[in-house]
């Protein structure tokens, strides 16, 4: 899919019905080609908003199982375990459904607490950097 997730965010969030605005927490929702879903989140992901990473994820992967899902976290400023562990589960769940779930476009920070989770290399397909 061309473009970034803040592009995709600055585009899909005015539009309406996919927007969804949670105190610390944004996600939209774009289908693309060859049957790929991609869900954008824009904020926080901590133990107050687990839900709203949980629910939207789990109405992509009606959308795109048996296919790919694409959480987009290019915007996503911090995470916590409890965080990790929504992702976690919209992983197994999108497994069972017989959709591929990649984390994409981690930021930096990111990246350091999927690397000290171990959940690095399950939730975005590649290993985390050496330390």
């Amino acid at each position: 899919m061309p473009g970034d997730g803040a592009a995709l965010l600055s585009r899909m969030l005015p539009r309406g019905p996919r927007f969804r605005r949670g105190t610390s927490l944004i996600s939209a929702t774009q289908r693309g080609e060859q049957g790929r879903v991609r869900v954008v989140f824009e904020g926080e992901i901590d133990l107050t908003n687990v839900a709203k990473v949980i629910t939207p994820v789990r109405r992509a992967v009606r959308a795109a199982a048996p296919g790919y899902l694409d959480v987009d976290l290019n915007r996503v400023t911090f995470v916590d375990c409890s965080g990790i562990g929504a992702l976690m589960t919209c992983h197994a769940r999108a497994s069972a459904a017989g959709c591929r779930l990649t984390v994409i476009n981690a930021q930096p920070m990111v990246q350091r607490v999927l690397g000290l989770t171990n959940t690095m290399e399950k939730l975005c397909g590649v290993a985390p950097p050496a330390a």
